[in-house]
């Protein structure tokens, strides 16, 4: 079965050893005092998007995450596959400048070794650049460790829960077509500077990345096979405070029509999830 895909979980350092490979983290400690109805009912009219997405970094933080991604396909008459791949990052601000910070990460992908690279990230989390090399790319994966407008769109001013807004996917990306998605605000925790976002979206079309032939087994039998995708849906909730990633998780799935002259034609499904979650640093 296709394994490729799976090095697609990505985190910013990996952006530049392996294009479209890096996913974020993020480390919060949220406050435990009592916060009383009046102070909160303030806070909540007072605080705008930018209070909880606009990045409030210091040089020498750190922050964790574990992550990882599963990707598996079963339905006409293939035999069900799947493929998993995780690790972890640890992340230290050299450059706490919200409009470029730079990161130091050291990523480790389990039982596929790590490496460590320094990252500046640009145009709200939309360009990813590697310090030692100078060289830029567009960031295109399903997650990263803080804020991308592409993937969330650039909202302002108030944000309160029901509000929506919609965001053009021009182009293909990691875990989806070019496309149209609407975001939704679930709650938001104006104290803290936190904000649950909801993302469901659809397109037509190829990933950015994916392969054009994937291996298929039937009856123990392994057949490549070319492939053509259906409409691609995604939906899954994220966590944001400061700018920061706190958890993320994203579910997409969509048909696969494959043939081959040995396999024949046959209508496949697909399903792949994304999860990121905060951890500390400390073992990382």
């Amino acid at each position: 079965m296709r394994r490729t895909s799976l090095l697609h979980l990505s985190l910013f350092s990996l952006a530049m050893t392996y294009p479209a490979m890096a996913l974020g983290h993020s480390q919060s400690s949220a406050s435990t005092a009592p916060v009383s109805a009046s102070t909160q009912a303030s806070a909540s009219t007072e605080s705008t998007a930018e209070d909880y997405l606009g990045l409030k970094l210091s040089v020498g933080q750190k922050f964790g995450n574990i992550f990882s991604k599963t990707v598996s396909y079963q339905g006409g008459g293939i035999d069900e596959d799947a493929g998993h791949v995780g690790g972890s990052e640890l992340y230290q601000v050299v450059d706490a400048s919200p409009e470029h910070p730079i990161f130091l990460g050291s990523y480790r992908y389990d039982g596929r070794g790590g490496n460590s690279v320094k990252s500046e990230i640009r145009n709200t989390g939309q360009t990813v650049c590697s310090v030692k090399s100078g060289k830029c790319t567009q960031y295109l994966d399903d997650s990263g460790s803080i804020f991308d407008a592409f993937l969330w769109g650039k909202p302002t001013g108030k944000i309160a829960p029901g509000m929506t807004w919609k965001v053009e996917m021009a182009v293909p990306w990691e875990l989806g077509p070019p496309g149209i998605e609407t975001v939704t605000v679930i709650r938001v925790d104006p104290i803290n500077h936190e904000v649950m976002l909801k993302r469901e979206g659809s397109g037509e079309g190829f990933f950015a990345g994916d392969n054009k032939q994937i291996t298929v087994k039937k009856g123990g039998k392994e057949y490549s096979v070319d492939v053509t995708p259906g409409t691609t849906h995604w939906v899954g909730y994220t966590v944001f405070r400061e700018g920061l990633t706190v958890s993320d998780e994203l579910l997409e799935t969509r048909t696969l029509t494959v043939s081959s002259k040995d396999f024949g034609t046959s209508t496949i499904n697909e399903r792949q999830f994304t999860l990121l979650n905060q951890t500390p640093p400390d073992l990382l």
